[in-house]
C-alpha cells in the first residue's frame, strides 16, 4: 500500500469514526484532552474548513461557539480555547502549529498566523491584595483582527487589542495596543515601523 492509499483510508477510517486518532493516540504524552471530535455542535466548521484531529478545542461555557469560515485551516496542536463571545474565525484563515487562540476573538478573512503564536484575549484579575489573583477570576475584552493580515511567528497578541486590515505583525512582537489598518508592526512592545504599499 502506497503512502497516498494509506493516507486515503486513514483520512475515510477518520470519517467513520472521528474518535479514532484518540484511542491511537492513547499514549498518556500524546493524548488530546480537547479533541475536536468532543466538541460537539457549538464547534462549526464549513464543510471546506479543516480541523486537524490534534488541534486542541475547548469550549468555556455553555453558549459559547467557535466557528471557523470556508477553505480555513487549524493545523497540529493549535488550541483554540473560547470564551464569552467565541471564537469566529474567517474565510482563508490560517492558524499554525502550537498557536493559542484564547477568548473572545474575530478574525477576519485571510488572515495567516505563523506557529507559537499567543492570542490571550482574557486577563486575571488582580486588583485586590486580601485574596490570592488565582482566586479573583478573569475579564476579558476580546482581540478583532480584520481581513488580509499576516501575524508571524512567536507573536503575542493582548487582550483589548484591535489590528486592522491587511496589517503586518512582525515575528516575536508583542502587541498590546491598537494597530491602524495596512500598517508593519514589530518589537516588544510592537510599535508601527512603516506602511504596506510605502516605497513599493
Amino acid at each position: 500500500m502506497s503512502q497516498e492509499e494509506l493516507r486515503a483510508e486513514l483520512l475515510s477510517l477518520l470519517r467513520e469514526d472521528p474518535t479514532l486518532l484518540d484511542h491511537l493516540l492513547a499514549d498518556r504524552y500524546l493524548r488530546n484532552p480537547f479533541p475536536p471530535s468532543a466538541a460537539g455542535p457549538r464547534l462549526v466548521v464549513d464543510p471546506s474548513a479543516t480541523i486537524s484531529p490534534l488541534a486542541h478545542v475547548e469550549l468555556q461555557g455553555d453558549d459559547t461557539r467557535i466557528e471557523v469560515g470556508p477553505r480555513s485551516l487549524v493545523n497540529h496542536f493549535a488550541w483554540l480555547r473560547a470564551w464569552g463571545e467565541g471564537i469566529r474565525i474567517g474565510a482563508d484563515c490560517s492558524v499554525q502549529q502550537h498557536c493559542m487562540i484564547q477568548g473572545p476573538i474575530t478574525l477576519g478573512d485571510g488572515v495567516r498566523i505563523g506557529a507559537h503564536t499567543l492570542f490571550i484575549a482574557t486577563e486575571h484579575r488582580f486588583g485586590r491584595t486580601d485574596q490570592p489573583i488565582f482566586r479573583q477570576g478573569v475579564a476579558w475584552r476580546g482581540i478583532t483582527v480584520g481581513s488580509d493580515v499576516y501575524v508571524g511567528s512567536h507573536v503575542t497578541v493582548l487582550d483589548g487589542v484591535k489590528i486592522g486590515d491587511g496589517c503586518v505583525i512582525g515575528a516575536g512582537a508583542v502587541v498590546n495596543r491598537d494597530i491602524p489598518p495596512f500598517s508593519i508592526a514589530a518589537g516588544v512592545p510592537a510599535r508601527v515601523v512603516g506602511r504596506r504599499g510605502e516605497g513599493e
